[in-house]
């Protein structure tokens, strides 16, 4: 494919990427989609991973890790479009995982100290839909602040 026939999205040469409330609407609407897909996760989960016994430390590793990275990819329905490249589409995908695994560890750890220590494997307990909205949260400000970042240097 040559240069000129290559498409090119052009509201993003101008200042809406910059505006605060695109950022607000693309948290708002990658927010409940990033919750759906760490829900299918939890799901997928469930029927892939065998559950452990309750004194292995890593326990939990295999949840949080599978439920970050549902709700990264699912949060990255909003944001895909952020940048023209592979590249950047890629970039934003890893770092909003970074920002879903960070969410999610700290949900857990939050959650455990005031919820109490419950199996990540049954997808009803306040834990396990802590975990699932701080995954979706982290996904979906890390990817924010790229943005933001980006916007800010013109890219």
């Amino acid at each position: 494919m040559t240069e000129g026939n290559h498409k090119s999205f052009l509201y993003k040469t101008g200042t809406t990427e910059s505006s605060g409330a695109i950022l607000a609407v693309r948290i708002v609407v990658g927010l409940p989609i990033g919750l759906l897909a760490g829900f299918i996760g939890g799901i997928f989960n469930n029927i892939v991973v065998p559950t452990r016994s309750e004194g292995d430390i890593p326990a939990f590793l295999a949840p949080l890790i599978v439920t970050a990275l549902f709700a990264a990819t699912g949060g990255m329905i909003a944001w895909f479009n952020r940048f023209d490249s592979k590249r950047g589409t890629g970039f934003v995908w890893a770092v909003s995982m970074a920002g879903a695994l960070l969410g999610a560890f700290l949900a857990y750890y939050l959650g455990e100290r005031y919820i109490g220590p419950v199996d990540l494997h049954i997808l009803n307990r306040r834990l396990t839909q802590v975990v699932l909205f701080g995954a979706a949260v982290g996904a979906n400000v890390t990817a924010a602040l790229v943005a933001i970042v980006a916007s800010r240097l013109g890219r």
